[in-house]
Parts: structure tokens; sequence; C-alpha cells
């Protein structure tokens, strides 16, 4: 006896949508999430850097002026009177300024006319890594802080040090 053969089951084709053929759809849809996507990545990497560089320039910027705050004129010193306490101007830009250089940061430092406070502005440089594809470049922003000369101590009734 001779076997029979069965012969294949035919593939069936998909019917058509009656609006028309749909594929590739999905590609050019995950070409638009893959490009929000990227967009998205790039906002959020960019703007933390820039962030944490505000941040680092915020407290060189408080290092730097406490440093040229310490710069007192030798002549306020001797006189025994606190509040004839004065900041020596020239000393305390190359002190502020070497404090910057050190961080590796830019600014400037600046001392009050009547000698008694610092202001010093620090910028640390921050370029953008994956933003640089829409056209932005340096993200780094300045920031700015005092110093004041204090003296004395706290009275018995727990005020605060006379400026």
């Amino acid at each position: 006896m001779k076997p029979t053969t069965v012969p294949a089951p035919r593939a069936t084709t998909c019917r058509r949508s009656p609006q028309g053929d749909d594929r590739g759809q999905a590609s050019i849809f995950m070409l638009f999430v893959v490009a929000v996507a990227f967009t998205l990545t790039a906002f959020f990497v960019d703007v933390s850097r820039s962030l944490n560089a505000h941040g680092a320039s915020l407290d060189i910027a408080a290092q730097a002026a406490r440093a040229a705050a310490d710069q007192v004129t030798q002549a306020s010193l001797r006189t025994g009177d606190p509040a004839a306490l004065r900041i020596d101007a020239q000393a305390a830009r190359k002190a502020g300024q070497a404090w910057l250089t050190h961080a590796g940061a830019t600014g400037t430092v600046q001392v009050d006319q009547d000698g008694t406070a610092v202001t010093v502005t620090a910028r640390i440089p921050c370029q953008a890594t994956l933003l640089t594809a829409f056209g932005y470049g340096g993200l780094s922003r300045p920031a700015t802080a005092h110093a004041t000369l204090l003296y004395g101590t706290p009275g018995s009734a727990g005020q605060p040090l006379a400026p």
C-alpha cells in the first residue's frame, strides 16, 4: 500500500486594512520617541551639570571672600580698637584671586570703600555636552559671595557679634 501524502496547508495572507498599507508606521513612531528621549536626556544632563557648576562657584566664591576678608591691615590691628579693623584692599584682592585661580575659577574680588567687607564673584567654566547639537555652548553662571569683618563676643544676653 502506498502512503498518501497530505498537502501542506496553504499560508493565509493577512487582510489588508480598508485605509491602505500601514507597514512602517511603528518605526516612524519609534524614531520620534527616540528623538524626544535624546532631547530630554540632553537637557537634563546639561542642566544638572550647569547646576553643579553653579553650586561649586558659590562655594568657591564664599571661600575666596573669607580668604580675602582675612587680610586685615597691620595698622588697624595695632590700634586695639575692634571698630577700627580694616581690610588691606591690595592683599585681599591678591588672596581672593589666588583662591579663585587655585580652584580653577575666574572672577573678581572687590573690597568695599570703608574696608570692612569683601565681595567675590566666581564662575566655573561649564560647557554643554549634548546640547551643543542644538546650538548651546557655555552653561556657566556667576556666583557672588560676601564676607564682612566681625569683632567682639556675644553678650550676656546672647546678642550677636557687632558689625
